[in-house]
């Protein structure tokens, strides 16, 4: 509804990119019936429940996904190296460059979601943390429910700290966003720019 407000008929977006697909990430992809949803492949491999041998994880929701979306999973190879972390570009026809960033352990396929504009970076790390103040607080009152919720809580932690050395090292060209964490919501959207017609 909110889309609609802006103009935006959801029939129109083509494209949806999932950082992970616990109910409150993916609950809404039934209403793009025409985009094509972009995940991990482990993060797909994690919901799906035909992988033979991998039993349903039961975080994830199957009648979220009964509308039997277009999943795009990518792969881990081809690898890029972004700020010491791999990361896995994304063919989108935008006139940005978009890479999924493996940030594990809350899912095991959660990947954070790295967007270049005009030389500086913005990251939205999904879960892999809670609330910013993680970022300097190992010991943060919310780290118990992370702690519970991830399905690989040691790699949850690396995933955490690979996020804090970004934010000590690399803060003039990352900006981070965590999805729980309301004052992190941006005070605008970026405007970009059309893509080309094909």
């Amino acid at each position: 509804r909110r889309l609609e407000k802006l103009g935006v008929n959801p029939r129109n977006v083509r494209d949806i990119i999932l950082t992970h697909a616990d109910p409150d990430h993916a609950g809404g992809i039934a209403d793009f019936p025409a985009a094509s949803i972009h995940l991990a492949s482990e993060e797909f491999n994690n919901l799906n429940p035909h992988v033979p041998h991998v039993p349903r994880n039961p975080r994830y929701l199957p009648i979220q996904f009964s509308h039997a979306p277009r999943w795009r999973p990518i792969p881990p190879a081809p690898a890029i190296d972004w700020f010491g972390l791999p990361a896995r570009p994304l063919d989108l026809p935008l006139n940005a460059t978009i890479l999924l960033i493996p940030l594990f352990g809350h899912t095991n396929g959660h990947c954070g979601v790295a967007i270049e504009h005009q030389g500086r970076w913005l990251l939205h790390v999904g879960d892999a943390y809670y609330l910013r103040a993680e970022l300097s607080t190992p010991d943060h009152p919310v780290t118990p429910l992370a702690a519970a919720r991830a399905d690989d809580n040691a790699q949850r932690i690396q995933s955490l700290e690979s996020l804090r050395r970004l934010a000590r090292d690399h803060a003039d060209l990352i900006s981070m966003i965590g999805y729980h964490d309301i004052t992190q919501l941006p005070a605008h959207a970026i405007d970009w720019p059309e893509p080309a017609s094909a």
